[in-house]
């Protein structure tokens, strides 16, 4: 090896690699083939209507779109169908559902469901369609058929509560094919259908506070007071859900049993006349008063502005004694609570302040009857 001036140079060194000789290589991992994605057919996407019904002897309650309503049960055939609350058509006849059904001139057919015999079961499909039509945004979730806007088409998921068989519901239900409100014809497809007992939100509501009252607690009830019927239901609250047993049913012992008594005593001697649907008015706007450690009852009549309160206690006192299925169910109350049982009351007849205060007296010093927040409505509301 030659050296100038101390450095080696490449003409001296043989034994290194020409740079023009030199090749180079990589590594180099060869790809793998893409998979192609397999192409879906288009699915069409379907709009669905949540809706939970409450179809009771009295009210209509129902839950959708955000909205909580409560109709009147009353059903009329009406001569024609206006654009108002309530009202559709349907098998080539003209239906008007809710308060303005009991007044309506023209109508060829009145049904008040809590006074007819099976009308809960028989007419649930016009109540579900007076739901749908007393709902103020529920049928702008209609999807127009072909671009037309005067046909449109509903699928419809529903929930309801009913002490009747689910499939006697939905077999009435499937009747409905199609109805029409406004002009504007609705295709329905029934798509998804749950029957949930009466009371069940309710008894939700109940096994997230029994937990908290009483951890070993096995069992509780809920004591139901409806238009129609009265009922004790037992739940069993071991599990993360309640499981209802068989309810034990008062037919005819609801509301409308305390209005029959109370139009009884109201209407004796020589004095005015007071009809039920006075008598009503005036039951649903009843209060307890306290007069000096006294507690009495008033319940003031329209029109007179005579105070039948007195009348109201005397009633109650015969609803439990006089009416079967009332005094039936109240004494099976008393059973379950003398055994260290809690109770849970709701329903309509919990939302009078008499009606409460008298059931709460028929117990007395008795912590586990408890009467559940909005007792009219915590049934329904209670399923969300």
């Amino acid at each position: 090896m030659s050296e100038l001036n101390g450095q080696a140079t490449l003409e001296a060194m043989p034994d290194l690699i020409p740079p023009q000789d030199i090749t180079i290589t990589q590594d180099v991992t060869p790809e793998k083939p893409k998979k192609k994605k397999r192409e879906s057919p288009s699915v069409k996407r379907v709009k669905v209507t949540h809706i939970k019904i409450d179809a009771g002897n009295g009210r209509i309650k129902f839950l959708a779109c955000d909205y909580f309503g409560v109709i009147r049960s009353v059903i009329s055939q009406v001569v024609t169908s206006k654009n108002t609350i309530g009202a559709f058509e349907w098998d080539d006849k003209s239906w008007l559902v809710g308060a303005d059904a009991e007044s309506v001139s023209q109508s060829k057919q009145r049904i008040e469901v809590g006074t007819t015999t099976g009308a809960k079961v028989k007419y649930f499909h016009l109540m579900v369609l007076g739901a749908l039509a007393s709902h103020p945004t529920i049928l702008d979730e209609a999807v127009r058929v072909d671009g037309d806007r005067k046909h449109k088409k509903l699928v419809i998921d529903i929930e309801c509560l009913a002490l009747a068989r689910g499939e006697d519901l939905l077999q009435n239900l499937q009747k409905v094919k199609e109805f029409s409100k406004d002009g504007v014809t609705y295709e329905v497809e029934w798509r998804h259908f749950i029957a949930s007992p009466e009371g069940f939100g309710a008894a939700i509501t109940a096994h997230k506070q029994i937990k908290e009252l009483d951890r070993q607690a096995r069992q509780f009830h809920v004591l139901d007071l409806g238009n129609g019927t009265i009922t004790l239901t037992p739940y069993n609250c071991y599990g993360m859900k309640p499981l209802a047993g068989i309810p034990k049913s008062g037919s005819g012992g609801g509301v409308i049993a305390i209005i029959d008594k109370f139009s009884e005593t109201a209407n004796t001697g020589d004095g005015e006349t007071i009809y039920l649907d006075q008598l009503r008015k005036a039951l649903e706007r009843s209060k307890v008063i306290d007069d000096n450690g006294q507690k009495r009852y008033q319940a003031i009549v329209a029109g007179s502005r005579n105070d039948v309160g007195a009348n109201l206690a005397t009633a109650l006192q015969d609803w439990k004694y006089k009416h079967p299925a009332t005094r039936r169910v109240l004494r099976e109350v008393d059973d379950v609570l003398l055994d260290g049982e809690y109770v849970f009351c709701c329903g309509g007849g919990f939302e009078i302040p008499p009606v409460e205060d008298f059931i709460r007296s028929q117990f007395p010093d008795s912590e586990r009857l408890i009467v559940l927040p909005n007792p009219g409505t915590i049934s329904l509301l209670g399923l969300q």
